[in-house]
């Protein structure tokens, strides 16, 4: 009898121990379990998306090197309370192309439409909201490559606001990135190193108006892989006010290249500030230019996918395509020139 209760007490303990720990767990990661629960896979292409919440403790990155060998430290130690040591595997940096405009619809709403293109590998992608900077975000990251279902897979999503490669906030600043041919960036000497989706980042989470993202280009390093600080792509902003701008860096220098037209701009993959250094996407460029022209800088959202999704260009196809309305803070995203498959993003800021 005694020892059928010594028996019990024991595995009474047990289980009160695993209880406690189950709590722990619980309470510990109940963001990070509240966020992959979340992700929802909206088109077969494959498009996700993810409602991020809680930190991602973007503001104690910025105050670390960077995007340096140590992220993988920087991840383990924050976004996982140091329980997980493996490292990340994200379609970073990618290779990809890029066709950008900005206009306005047939309300007077300002349009941000962005093509993610490629010439072959196709390019993945999930949407994310954040809460966590000065403004609340929505965005298009590079999805993992990992397969789907897998530790690795989830572990990585939880990484994903660090890879935004195009996006809008709460107050209606978009920006994207676009490749461009390698060029030496500005030193600014004690901050962190970053890549062009930190860049992305950082501006969409701090900065309101196009005045405000120039302004933090002076706040950071940019780097494309651990021993070289090159640019290989320029970055196009615009705000609910009509503003827009391409950011380029080249030379040692940030270059801030103002629209030619009154009410749109357009921008593929070859500076515009300088014939030497050259590029891509000219006939892209002039294609979109023509359009815009023709309807004077006015286009519905409708015809801006149908533009983007069809451009002719044979070494390229569009790997995904979004639609920004800076004016009301709706967001669309179209997989792979589908023009059935429009996704409205269903989000509140």
């Amino acid at each position: 009898m005694k020892f059928k209760k010594k028996i019990a007490n024991i595995i009474t303990v047990i289980l009160v121990t695993l209880l406690i720990i189950s709590v722990m767990f619980m309470t510990l990661y109940r963001h990070q379990i509240a966020t992959l629960r979340s992700v929802n896979k909206i088109d077969d292409y494959p498009i996700y998306t993810m409602d991020y919440e809680g930190t991602y403790w973007f503001d104690d990155f910025m105050n670390t090197e960077g995007m340096t060998e140590n992220f993988n430290g920087f991840f383990n130690q924050k976004l996982s309370h140091g329980f997980i040591r493996s490292s990340f595997a994200n379609n970073s940096e990618s290779s990809g192309f890029c066709t950008c405009f900005v206009c306005e619809n047939e309300n007077g709403d300002i349009l941000f439409c962005r093509n993610m293109e490629s010439t072959s590998v196709p390019y993945p992608s999930i949407v994310v909201t954040t809460h966590d900077g000065t403004y609340a975000t929505v965005g298009t990251a590079f999805l993992t490559d990992r397969p789907e279902g897998t530790f690795g897979f989830m572990r990585d999503m939880l990484t994903e606001p660090y890879f935004i490669g195009d996006g809008m906030n709460e107050a209606g600043l978009a920006i994207s990135i676009l490749t461009v041919p390698a060029a030496i960036v500005p030193q600014n000497d004690g901050t962190p190193l970053l890549g062009a989706e930190q860049i992305c980042r950082l501006i969409l989470n701090e900065a309101g108006t196009v005045e405000e993202a120039v302004a933090l280009f002076d706040e950071f390093t940019m780097r494309v892989s651990m021993t070289q600080q090159l640019s290989f792509c320029h970055f196009f902003i615009a705000d609910r006010s009509g503003a827009a701008v391409v950011v380029e860096l080249h030379d040692g220098i940030v270059d801030v290249i103002e629209p030619i037209h009154d009410n749109y701009m357009t921008v593929t993959n070859f500076y515009l500030s300088s014939d030497t250094l050259s590029g891509s996407g000219q006939t892209r460029y002039n294609t979109v230019e023509a359009v815009l022209e023709e309807s004077g800088g006015v286009m519905s959202e409708h015809d801006a996918f149908e533009l983007l999704g069809t451009l002719d260009d044979p070494f390229i196809h569009p790997e995904w395509t979004c639609v920004y309305n800076l004016t009301t803070g709706e967001m669309s995203i179209m997989p792979n020139g589908q023009l059935d498959h429009i996704h409205e993003i269903d989000y509140s800021f």
